[in-house]
């Protein structure tokens, strides 16, 4: 192995030296370069830039001239609004505003957003001012833009419209506005492009529910010729929010698509993006379902754009098309695009920009085809998107609520998370708090827990008292570690000992946690939410308690410091009394005595890992092992003050077994036998603890099995 390893390392550190002697560059760098060099090219630049794979333009054309066209075509061209572009701002961005719940910023460049801003919503604790997101990304606008026209091809001519500003129309209010752009032919007029955008008050008949937080935008082709036309086109999608944690995957592209009556929802986090591959399809799923609809989260926001279905209809008629309950059949393609993906660029930094991409539409002579689109701007918010406007199909967008990934989502379920999120609110609404409202929680778990952790006490100082016969089974066995593990094992079931049981309440408060940590990054009203009222440092819960902020700091294993979180640190010393004060087995050989130290100072591990944790999750650790060190302590005092009792001679009488214990009434607390006809292994108590019985059982007859097999 040692060979092994010198052979590699002295290859690689070797080739890169020889390259740098050589003043040559290596191949990741030029690769680096290379992408860095397409991602500045604008729309249609090079065929072969890897971040524009899915909406390449073939031929653009500046405005006024001419676009390549097919032998035998006709040629077109934009034609320039004389008028200078205009930006509009529809809904409002006063703080709370009765009528609105957002502004929408338009850009007349792309007929795109140039913002949303949400005006129920700080931007963070330090920073009072409304909500601000979906903004382009700086040096990648024509990519960024949400819902800014990427291009248009019409009769097989193609035209780059991402930097091209549109014609503000007249008629534009408060709550609507459109923008158009004209193509004209030699013979005249072609066609038309506008799009119109529609912002609602917060409680409309029409859209009851919605809240405000949704955007309708009607993307039409007018064909003004005296001959049918063949268009298609491609718009930009939603941009990422910003973080709303520093470190850590807490944004992803997000794609619905629908599974029977309910829509199954796909993830991709910043992070999953690769650098030498960087676009992920959305247009269907792992299943081949194709998608209802397409956008970009944080932890706490969506932005979701849902295609309904294309209206062809003639010049006069209606272009309205209900939402219908399945994809969009104009929709072609959709696709995630990496700007900045590279891997020394940290998830906060990273960029990703979405694009939805049309099939071929035929529009008569005179007539026009409409593309509704209705867009969500609003938060992941169980009180908005549980509503039946925003749960039913086709947008079904309380799917977003808790999307499990990664190798946590198997250790806790989903029900788990909605009862603890039910109970928080519950407690929230008592105690007007919500850390006391995690507090309360952890009183609750552990009394529900209190049985188990009582059996676990006894079974562990059953384990302690073992001394002496330990210390005979290992001068009876000597270096015979295989028959002195057996009769361990068999000296231990004689006793009513259980060695899993002494670690059983952590193991099952580990599904909790999980689902505690998904809870807090999920629940909308713990964003910002301060604990004891704001009289404490912690101010967001959903975030580490920052107690003193510095600059990044970065460490080894990808690890950074940011600021001095208290919590994490007054959790290890809680992890380290507990350990201390917890009664240990009696270890067979020294290799266990040296595993018991080493797990002793193993427990500061877990709060290092949390240090940049939520403040709401160490708040609940640290309460429920705080709780559980005096729980703990009045369960082994209540023990001595037993034993010494028994010793004394004094005799416990027990009251009458209820019908909850009959079961038990040959045991006491303790797992003693209190008649003459005591059997040689305690019976437990309860569906768990049976439970418990029946894996030991297992456990000891396959131990038996393998010791026939090596004999």
């Amino acid at each position: 192995m040692v060979l092994t390893m010198s052979v590699v390392f002295g290859w690689t550190f070797g080739v890169r030296w020889l390259y740098k002697k050589q003043g040559w560059m290596m191949p990741e760098e030029r690769q680096k370069q290379e992408q860095q060099a397409a991602a500045t090219q604008p729309v249609g630049a090079s065929a072969g830039a890897t971040t524009q794979a899915s909406s390449t333009v073939p031929t653009t054309g500046p405005v006024g001239a001419p676009a390549t066209a097919p032998s035998g075509a006709g040629s077109l061209r934009l034609v320039a609004s004389s008028a200078p572009s205009q930006s509009v701002a529809l809904g409002s961005d006063a703080f709370k505003d009765k009528s609105y719940a957002l502004r929408v910023a338009l850009d007349p460049v792309g007929a795109g957003l140039q913002s949303v801003t949400l005006n129920d919503f700080k931007r963070s604790v330090e920073d009072p001012r409304p909500y601000l997101f979906q903004q382009p990304y700086a040096g990648h606008e024509a990519q960024s833009r949400a819902l800014a026209t990427r291009w248009v091809n019409v009769n097989g001519q193609t035209f780059d419209l991402a930097n091209v500003p549109w014609t503000l129309a007249e008629g534009s209010t408060a709550e609507a506005a459109t923008y158009t752009l004209d193509l004209v032919g030699d013979a005249g007029p072609v066609a038309r492009l506008r799009k119109t955008y529609r912002v609602f008050p917060r409680d409309t008949k029409e859209r009851a529910g919605s809240g405000g937080f949704e955007v309708a935008v009607d993307y039409a082709v007018q064909n003004l010729s005296n001959a049918s036309l063949t268009v298609k086109s491609a718009f930009n999608g939603p941009v990422l929010p910003p973080s709303e944690i520093s470190r850590g995957p807490d944004r992803q592209v997000l794609s619905g698509h629908k599974d029977g009556t309910n829509v199954h929802v796909v993830g991709h986090i910043v992070e999953s993006f690769k650098p030498e591959d960087p676009t992920i399809d959305l247009t269907q799923d792992k299943d081949k379902r194709p998608a209802l609809w397409a956008g970009a989260a944080s932890v706490y926001f969506d932005a979701i754009v849902l295609p309904s279905d294309a209206q062809t209809s003639p010049a006069s008629g209606a272009t309205t098309n209900p939402a219908a309950a399945a994809p969009a059949k104009y929709v072609q393609s959709i696709k995630a695009e990496g700007i900045d993906v590279r891997k020394e660029t940290e998830g906060p930094d990273r960029t990703v920009a979405t694009v939805f991409e049309t099939g071929e539409m035929k529009i008569p002579a005179g007539g026009q085809v409409s593309m509704p689109l209705s867009a969500y701007f609003g938060p992941r918010w169980r009180s908005v998107l549980n509503t039946p406007y925003y749960s039913s199909l086709p947008r079904g967008y309380n799917a977003t609520l808790v999307i499990a990934s990664g190798y946590c989502a198997i250790c806790t379920f989903q029900w788990l998370i909605d009862a603890l999120v039910w109970m928080l609110n519950g407690f929230h609404l008592i105690t007007r708090d919500w850390g006391l409202a995690i507090i309360c929680l952890v009183v609750l778990v552990r009394t529900l827990l209190h049985p188990v952790t009582k059996r676990s006490q006894v079974s562990m100082m059953k384990m302690g008292k073992m001394g002496p016969e330990m210390q005979r089974l290992k001068e009876k066995y000597g270096d015979n570690k295989e028959e002195l593990s057996k009769a361990m094992w068999e000296f231990q079931k004689t006793q009513g000992v259980t060695p899993i049981l002494g670690c059983l309440p952590m193991f099952l408060q580990m599904p909790i946690w999980i689902a505690l940590w998904s809870s807090l990054q999920s629940t909308f009203e713990l964003r910002q939410a301060p604990f004891l009222w704001g009289f404490t440092w912690i101010h967001d819960l959903a975030k580490p308690d920052a107690l003193i902020r510095w600059s990044t700091v970065r460490l080894p294993f990808g690890m950074h410091l940011e600021s001095l979180n208290l919590l994490p640190i007054l959790l290890g010393v809680v992890f380290f009394i507990q350990q201390k004060l917890q009664p240990k087995p009696v270890a067979a050989t020294p290799e266990q005595a040296q595993q018991q130290k080493m797990m002793q100072w193993m427990s500061l591990l877990f709060p290092l890992f949390l240090y940049n944790g939520p403040s709401g999750l160490n708040l609940y650790i640290m309460t429920s092992t705080t709780i559980g060190i005096i729980e703990s302590k009045r369960i082994r005092d209540h023990i001595k003050q037993r034993e010494e009792a028994e010793k004394a001679g004094k005799v416990f009488i027990d009251a009458k077994p209820t019908r909850g214990n009959k079961r038990n009434r040959d045991d006491d607390t303790f797992g003693r036998a209190r008649g003459p006809a005591a059997p040689q292994k305690p019976s437990p108590g309860g569906w768990l603890a049976r439970k418990l019985a029946e894996l030991q059982e297992k456990a000891e007859q396959v131990k038996r099995d393998a010791d026939r097999k090596t004999r």
